[in-house]
């Protein structure tokens, strides 16, 4: 019997290899299929878009929606080829999107004459794209209570308050040039703020000797953003509790790091951190009650996620898929069948000060850099979970 099998495979071994083939090739066409539809893939119809009007349509409109409101748009786009790519972002600066441009060969950042910010992220034939409508300014008057105080009084007066209160601070203001902003800049380090400074161009922070934290932003087309952030108070937070003594430093190691110009928040020194591509980054939500923590480890090749605050005691632990911080870095997720990418990237291209999360349905959060030492610490008491 056994030699019988062994003559009928070997007569017709061809035509079970070619069977095989169609049936792994069958298998794999399958699951394509369903995970596309887990997805919602479909042909998007550019004119039902709420900006789409905004924005040229691409030769290819085979995707997902993330985010489709007056506001803000997110789109990603598959079988997308790097021709395609190349094509659609030469559409768009034909659209006038070429103010304050930035680009590599993957990805394209820009805005138009009314303020839209366009993104175009290239990656494994996807197309990532959003658009963002500039926010709506109007006349404001400077607080005179609050964190508002302990700053001089801008020249604009076009902008948005978000809080002011007695632990934060962060107005955007309108109508304010590169060179208003950096004559801004002197007027805060003349009130005080000029320790632990850390610059660049259009981005300065630094605190006062009270360890109020400022942090100075350019936005794009003559918009600012102004933080100010009280020192932390104690509170039941691991990342209050390290004793002064953990963060002393040694005069050697101190003027080691001077001369490296090392940053508190990476491993990286000011200049190799803005390339977003090595060593070791932390990053924290302006959060209320408890704050959301990303540690971003390429040393490891992991991302590091958790809450301090909360009472959660786990930390995931996500591998890097690809990419950078500067064009966008891919973290997968693997929990038991499901698979599901998020990405993150500095909110402008070589300032690694802010950060963006883009989760699974394409929203995004906002997150700042933050002491990496203590960010650390507060990661060693939680319990590491694999996705």
């Amino acid at each position: 019997m056994k030699n019988k099998l062994l003559e009928f495979i070997k007569k017709y071994k061809i035509i079970i290899l070619v069977i095989t083939l169609i049936l792994v090739l069958t298998i794999a066409f399958i699951i394509i299929r369903v995970n596309d539809a887990k997805k919602d893939y479909k042909d998007i119809v550019w004119s039902n878009l709420k900006l789409g009007n905004l924005i040229p349509e691409p030769s290819k409109t085979y995707g997902e929606i993330g985010v489709d409101l007056d506001t803000a748009l997110s789109i990603t786009i598959i079988k997308f080829s790097d021709d395609d790519f190349k094509e659609y972002k030469n559409k768009c600066i034909a659209e006038n999107y070429n103010i304050e441009s930035e680009e590599t060969s993957t990805s394209y950042v820009a805005f138009n004459a009314e303020g839209y910010e366009l993104r175009l992220v290239y990656s494994d034939k996807e197309l990532y794209l959003s658009l963002e409508a500039p926010e709506k300014f109007s006349e404001i008057e400077w607080p005179t209570k609050g964190l508002s105080t302990k700053l001089p009084v801008p020249k604009s007066k076009i902008g948005k308050i978000s809080w002011n209160n007695e632990e934060t601070f962060i107005v955007h203001l309108g109508e304010t040039n590169m060179t208003e902003f950096n004559k801004y800049v002197e007027e805060c380090q003349s009130y005080g703020f000029n320790v632990d400074i850390g610059e660049s161009e259009g981005y300065y922070n630094a605190k006062n000797i009270e360890k109020y934290e400022l942090t100075l932003r350019y936005l794009g087309v003559s918009n600012i953003e102004i933080s100010l952030l009280a020192p932390e108070k104690e509170d039941n937070k691991v990342d209050n509790q390290i004793d002064e003594s953990d963060n002393k430093v040694d005069e050697k190691d101190k003027q080691g790091e001077e001369q490296k110009q090392s940053v508190s928040y990476s491993t990286n020194d000011k200049e190799n951190v803005k390339n977003g591509n090595s060593g070791i980054y932390a990053y924290k939500d302006n959060g209320g009650q408890y704050n959301n923590y990303y540690i971003i480890d390429f040393d490891e090749g992991f991302v590091y996620f958790f809450s301090d605050g909360n009472g959660e005691s786990t930390c995931d632990k996500i591998k890097i898929a690809s990419g950078d911080l500067n064009n966008g870095l891919t973290i997968t997720y693997h929990d038991g069948d499901s698979t599901w990418n998020e990405v993150l990237h500095f909110k402008w291209k070589r300032q690694p000060d802010h950060l963006i999360l883009v989760d699974h349905n394409y929203s995004e959060f906002d997150y700042y850099s933050t002491n990496l030492e203590n960010a650390l610490k507060i990661k060693n008491t939680k319990t590491i979970h694999n996705y």
